[in-house]
């Protein structure tokens, strides 16, 4: 009896001891992204931006996202791979890092987290972008052929996340850009002027035929097809929507310098003197329930230079008192002012001498340097701040008086 209670306390000594004993290393976990499924893809002539909102979760639901990068692929076809032929078939056309200590994350990001993330790669379609993979299409010949996206997140130690949602751009020819677009400029406008695309009606017709090829509805125009976009070199890059998401980084689209395509073939923005201003127009077809811009004009380059002076002052008025001579005239309203100087002659004919040494920067002046008995004559002028020499208005209206 006593040596089988040994027995089972030794087999217990044991046991305990066995479950004590470390076993080998587990690997580590690696998180992997969950697949990117909000994501857009914007024609501007020949050049696609496609922008994708990474994803805020890992495949698992975990957080924080172990998101490093991302690579945006691309295959041009009548429909989109299946999900496994993409690196196959596809293009890789641009990848972007968002790792936390990457250039370009904004400095919200930093601050909060928990706000997603932003990306937008440029894809620019050249001969080999607009050519149909080697994999059998299967969708049939006469449908036109489009351009597919995909961004991959990529987690830890480059691991790809899966495929997610498929943008997609049609590869049909744009419009041709306006012609004859030529600038000019006065002393507060820069206008803009050209004319509808040389090729317009050539390409309208091109694109009914199309559709009647396939077999669908002819074109259908709105009562006037042609839009047009303005974009300034430099310009601010179009921000994104909603307010809340962070662009990260990447070649975002040009933002047009209109808030919303134009009807007219005319322009203005404010003029800038002494600063070149390079812009070009691009023309937006309307119709058949889509919008599709063109190639860009001819950029046109023109540095403004100030050669306009203000306008005459008006309504001068000449108050005398026993010791000096009080002037009154009404304000200019130009955004370049620098002020008046007054002009002052001792005998009828005599030319208007300048009696200010420095701009008078408000509409009155006291003429203290005056004698008794004798008349005086004035005029006003305005000077603006161009540099190193202002522009100069007309005399005003003259007017005489003398000491009483």
């Amino acid at each position: 009896m006593l040596r089988r209670a040994w027995v089972v306390v030794a087999a217990l000594a044991l046991g305990a001891t066995a479950c004590g004993k470390k076993g080998p290393p587990l690997p580590p976990i690696v998180r992997i992204p969950a697949a990117v499924t909000t994501i857009s893809a914007q024609r501007v002539g020949d050049d696609v931006f496609v922008i994708a909102t990474l994803p805020e979760r890992n495949i698992d639901g975990s957080q924080p996202v172990a998101t490093v990068g991302v690579e945006v692929w691309a295959v041009t076809g009548r429909t989109p791979p299946p999900r496994q032929k993409w690196a196959e078939l596809g293009t890789r056309i641009g990848r972007v890092d968002v790792a936390p200590d990457a250039v370009g994350v904004s400095t919200d990001r930093a601050a909060d987290t928990s706000l997603p993330l932003q990306i937008s790669v440029h894809d620019h379609l050249d001969s080999a972008a607009m050519t149909a993979a080697s994999e059998p299409q299967t969708g049939p010949a006469s449908v036109p052929l489009r351009r597919f996206y995909v961004a991959i997140p990529l987690g830890a130690k480059e691991k790809s996340g899966p495929v997610g949602t498929v943008a997609d751009v049609d590869l049909t020819s744009r419009p041709g850009p306006p012609a004859d677009l030529d600038v000019t400029y006065d002393a507060s406008v820069l206008t803009l002027t050209w004319a509808p695309p040389s090729d317009g009606d050539a390409w309208l017709a091109a694109q009914r035929a199309a559709s009647r090829a396939i077999a669908v509805a002819p074109v259908a125009l709105d009562a006037s097809p042609w839009r047009y976009n303005v974009y300034r070199s430099g310009e601010t890059p179009a921000t994104p929507a909603p307010a809340a998401v962070v662009r990260v980084a990447g070649t975002v689209r040009p933002a047009p310098v209109n808030a919303a395509p134009l009807a007219k073939t005319t322009f203005t923005m404010p003029v800038v003197f002494g600063v070149e201003t390079c812009v070009t127009v691009r023309s937006v077809f309307s119709g058949d329930g889509r919008v599709a811009e063109g190639g860009p004009a001819p950029e046109h380059c023109v540095t403004p230079a100030d050669t306009f002076p203000p306008a005459a002052p008006k309504q001068l008025a000449a108050l005398p008192s026993a010791d000096a001579i009080d002037l009154i005239w009404e304000a200019n309203d130009e955004q370049d002012l620098a002020g008046y100087h007054v002009l002052r002659a001792d005998r009828s004919g005599a030319p208007l001498q300048r009696l200010t040494a420095e701009p008078v920067t408000v509409t009155r002046y006291r003429d203290a340097a005056v004698k008794p008995g004798v008349k005086y004559f004035y005029a006003v002028v305005a000077i603006d701040n161009r540099t190193p020499e202002p522009n100069v208005s007309e005399e005003s209206n003259h007017v005489e008086e003398e000491p009483r």
